[in-house]
């Protein structure tokens, strides 16, 4: 995984697996849980309804 935005307590991290990338958008839910996103621009999307 590595790590491609961060802005105050929200994250985004890309995983990859030989089959596809996965998106995870830490800091948005109040559990801590991250949220997934199949493509990066969703991943944006997630976190800018959370600022």
């Amino acid at each position: 995984m590595s790590r491609i935005f961060v802005h105050g307590a929200i994250e985004i991290w890309r995983g990859l697996d030989p089959w596809s990338e996965t998106f995870w958008v830490y800091g948005c839910t109040r559990s801590g849980d991250p949220m997934t996103a199949p493509t990066l621009a969703m991943a944006y999307a997630i976190t800018a309804t959370r600022e």
